[in-house]
C-alpha cells in the first residue's frame, strides 16, 4: 500500500474540466479517510473527494530538475511539471536516466553550432546540460571503445521534432569524427545529403512546416578510430497521396515550390505562372509559408545536389522531371462519353509534360483513351 499524503501536502490531481488544456491541476490535502480517500481544496477553492490512485504528492514550488529522475517525487504529473517548468526557461531538453526528451520550442534557440558541442566531448551522460549532442557523444565514444554497433533512435508524433534533432545528431558526429577523418570530407557530404532528402520528403503539415512524410534509416560506417567512412540512407513509407491532393493549409512536397520559385529557366519549364497556377500545389489554398524563402532553398538544393556528385545536366533533367509532373497535374479530361478524351483547354499542358518526359503527345497517341 502507497504511503498516505500527509495533511496539508500539495497534491497533483486529474483536471477533469473538459474545457482545459491541463491534465493535472494543483490542490492541497485536507485530510485521509479509510475507506474514502482524499478530501482537498482545488486551487479555485472547491472541495473535492479523491481516490489515492487519482492523486499523486508534487514537489516543492520552484523546484525542477535536468533529469526526471532527480525529482523528489516521480509521476506522470511530476514529470510534466518539470518539463513544463524546464521549457519556460527555453531548456527544451530534459533527460529521464539515459532516455532524452526533446519538447519542440517551434523557433531557433542559440543551444546549436560547433562552439555548443565542445563542452560534451568525453563527457559521461548526465553531467553537462541535456542535449542532443550529450545522445551523440555517448554513442560516439561507446563505438571507439567498444568497436560494437551503436543505435541511436528518435521517435515521436508528428511536428514533436524528428527531423530538426536526427540533423544535430548527424551534425554531431560529423564534427566529431572530423580529426579522425583521412582524405575527403566524407562526412560533410553525409549532412549535404540532407536538403535533397528534405526536399523530395518533406512538407508542410498543419503541425510542421518541414515534416517529413517517410521514413528513414541512416547507416554511417565509422573506422576504428572514428572517422566517418561512408553512410547508407534507407527511405520507407513515402506518402505518395501528397502529390496528388493536400488539405487545406498544407502544401505539396518542397521542391515543387523550391524549382516554381528559383528556377532560372522558368520559361522553358513553363513555370512562369507561379505555384497558384498549377493544380497539385494550389488546392490546399498555401502555396508559401511565412519565414520560408523557396527561392533560396532552391539555391542550397543545387548546391547539395552538386557536391553529393549530381551534376548540372543530371539536375536539370531530375528538375524536368518534376516540372513535367506539375503539368500532369493540369490535364482535365471531358465527362460524359465512353471514352475519356482530354480537354482541349488543358492540351497545352498534356504538350509540355510530353514534352518534357520526350514522350509523343499527338492527338493519335494520347488525347483520347479508349475505355475498357
Amino acid at each position: 500500500m502507497p504511503a498516505i499524503i500527509p495533511d496539508g501536502a500539495a497534491v497533483w490531481i486529474k483536471d477533469t474540466n473538459k474545457d482545459s488544456v491541463e491534465p493535472f491541476v494543483k490542490a492541497k490535502v485536507v485530510k485521509y479517510t479509510e475507506g474514502r480517500g482524499y478530501t482537498m481544496f482545488t486551487s479555485d477553492g472547491k472541495e473535492k473527494i479523491v481516490r489515492p490512485v487519482d492523486c499523486a504528492q508534487a514537489n516543492p514550488d520552484g523546484m525542477s530538475a535536468p533529469d526526471n529522475c532527480y525529482l523528489i517525487h516521480i509521476s506522470e504529473s511530476t514529470i510534466l511539471a518539470n518539463m513544463k517548468a524546464r521549457f519556460a526557461n527555453k531548456l527544451i531538453y530534459t533527460y529521464t536516466s539515459n532516455i532524452l526528451i526533446v519538447l519542440n520550442p517551434f523557433q531557433p534557440l542559440p543551444i546549436y553550432g560547433n562552439d555548443k558541442m565542445q563542452p560534451y566531448v568525453s563527457k559521461p551522460l548526465g553531467i553537462a546540460e541535456p542535449h542532443t549532442y550529450a545522445m551523440g557523444e555517448e554513442a560516439y565514444k561507446t563505438l571507439v571503445k567498444t568497436q560494437r554497433n551503436q543505435a541511436l533512435v528518435v521517435s515521436g508524433e508528428s511536428g514533436a521534432g524528428k527531423t530538426e534533432t536526427n540533423k544535430h545528431l548527424m551534425t554531431f558526429l560529423a564534427w566529431r569524427s572530423k580529426s579522425e577523418t583521412v582524405g575527403n570530407d566524407i562526412a560533410q557530404v553525409m549532412l549535404l545529403a540532407n536538403p535533397v532528402l528534405e526536399a523530395v520528403g518533406n512538407a508542410k503539415t498543419m503541425r510542421n512546416n518541414n515534416s517529413s512524410r517517410f521514413g528513414k534509416f541512416v547507416k554511417i560506417a565509422m573506422s576504428e578510430r572514428g572517422g566517418v567512412l561512408g553512410a547508407v540512407t534507407n527511405k520507407y513509407l513515402l506518402e505518395k497521396s501528397r502529390v496528388p491532393f493536400q488539405s487545406a493549409g498544407e502544401r505539396n512536397y518542397h521542391v515543387f515550390y523550391q524549382l516554381v520559385a528559383g528556377h532560372k529557366g522558368k520559361a522553358a519549364l513553363a513555370l512562369d505562372k507561379g505555384a497558384s497556377s498549377f493544380h497539385y500545389l494550389n488546392q490546399s489554398g498555401t502555396t508559401e509559408v511565412k519565414g520560408v524563402n523557396d527561392a533560396a532553398d532552391f539555391e542550397r538544393l543545387c548546391s547539395a545536389m552538386a557536391s553529393t556528385n549530381m551534376g548540372g545536366s543530371d539536375q536539370e533533367d531530375i528538375f524536368k522531371l518534376f516540372a513535367a509532373l506539375l503539368h500532369l497535374g493540369n490535364i482535365k479530361f471531358n465527362p460524359g462519353s465512353d471514352e475519356a478524351s482530354i480537354s482541349s483547354a488543358t492540351s497545352a499542358a498534356l504538350a509540355k509534360a510530353g514534352e518534357l518526359f520526350q514522350v509523343r503527345t499527338d492527338s493519335t497517341q494520347c488525347t483520347r483513351i479508349r475505355g475498357p
